[in-house]
């Protein structure tokens, strides 16, 4: 059985919700010609990650129900895609059903591979090893950050594409205020690891930091 839908975003992140409600915005009667397919049950604000890791939001503050945040006139596919056809303007789902479009829009997010890591994936979470990628383990780094006293505290921005490149950065001056504010910095020894040749993407910005 095949659906047929004038625009289909694959993606129910920012990405994907952002771009159908500008879509409604500019054009209403576009209203359930739209449709987003993701099979996630719940829908993050991932940019509140930092925080969460620095111990100021709750995790709980940053997820709502997928369907709480589809814009009103767009219809959530809860499925996952399998293949793409471009050739036939269609997707073939998990469930072998059929949606077919006339635009498509590809928004499905950036899958983190801990295991592209030697050892990450069986240490991310425990041994004092946390990520603020992922909603299993971002409240890790809070519970490292407060019960740290002394020694080295490491911080890493990959060699790859990430969500949020300033990421890794903004997390280590939270947790170094936090230090200060406890009176352990001088105890800290805090390292920025990245491969890349400036702190900061715009010269503006690095140029200060």
């Amino acid at each position: 059985m095949s659906k047929y839908y004038q625009i289909v975003i694959v993606g129910g992140g920012t990405a994907g919700i952002t771009v159908a409600s500008r879509l409604l915005r500019k054009n209403q009667s576009l209203k359930g010609k739209i449709a987003i397919i993701d099979p996630a049950e719940y829908h993050y604000y991932q940019p509140l990650w930092t925080l969460v890791g620095a111990g100021v939001s709750s995790l709980k503050s940053s997820r709502k129900d997928m369907k709480s945040v589809m814009p009103e006139g767009v219809q959530w596919i809860k499925n996952a895609v399998s293949s793409f056809q471009p050739e036939n303007n269609s997707i073939i789902l998990r469930d072998n059903s059929v949606v077919s479009y006339e635009f498509l829009v590809v928004a499905p997010g950036l899958q983190i591979n801990w295991s592209s890591i030697k050892g990450l994936k069986e240490n991310i979470g425990k041994n004092g090893v946390c990520s603020n990628y992922s909603p299993n383990y971002v409240r890790e780094t809070w519970r490292q950050i407060s019960k740290f006293k002394q020694g080295n505290a490491i911080f890493t921005h990959p060699n790859t594409p990430i969500k949020c490149g300033g990421a890794p950065m903004k997390i280590m001056y939270l947790a170094e205020d936090y230090f200060r504010k406890h009176n352990i910095r001088s105890n800290a020894n805090v390292i920025y690891e990245t491969p890349k040749d400036a702190l900061f993407d715009v010269g503006k910005y690095n140029k200060e930091l």
